[in-house]
């Protein structure tokens, strides 16, 4: 069985890592379509996406202990600068923490959408770590954590994506997003 050569093998791995940017606006034409918002579109002056609608240039980010499932833990909030009726909340991977996704996170709440990134409360179990994440769902919806969302979309990596998985049909939720 020939070997593959290492120059390819190079390459393979770049592209994973090249694919994130496409991943986040991805994730943002699938939210918006899932909403019913106008389409992402490229701007003409630069290769940055931006919503049809003006999007918001000011991200305020902030650090909020939480109860989730009777544990404690922090979460990181990405405000858009307005009230959004829509969320987006990521969830990390074993051996993870929430500041994996703080870009990402950014990127989200500067088009516009409220993105909350939490340290999910337990190292291996995802089904527990479900049920935090429909808690902290409730509690988004709720308006515990700011004004009340209406719309959760979850984005998981790893076994991060197996607990947004296990929590999907967790009222409130219209999408989900998975990754391996």
């Amino acid at each position: 069985m020939p070997t593959m050569p290492a120059a390819r093998t190079h390459v393979r791995i770049q592209s994973r890592f090249a694919a994130w940017p496409a991943l986040t606006f991805a994730l943002l034409i699938a939210t918006a379509a899932s909403l019913g918002c106008a389409a992402p579109v490229a701007d003409s002056t630069s290769t940055r996406p931006s919503v049809t609608d003006a999007p918001v240039a000011l991200v305020v980010d902030s650090s909020v202990p939480l109860s989730l499932n009777g544990r404690q833990t922090v979460a990181d909030l990405y405000s858009p600068g307005r009230p959004s009726s829509t969320a987006v909340v990521f969830v990390h991977g074993f051996m993870r923490d929430r500041t994996t996704f703080a870009d990402h996170a950014r990127a989200v709440a500067a088009e516009g959408v409220l993105a909350v990134v939490p340290d999910m409360p337990y190292l291996t179990d995802s089904r527990r770590n479900a049920q935090a994440l429909a808690d902290l769902i409730a509690q988004l919806r709720g308006g515990q954590l700011g004004p009340p969302v209406e719309r959760v979309v979850l984005v998981g990596f790893s076994a991060g994506g197996l607990a947004a998985l296990l929590a999907a049909d967790t009222p409130g939720v219209v999408g989900f997003l998975g990754l391996a």
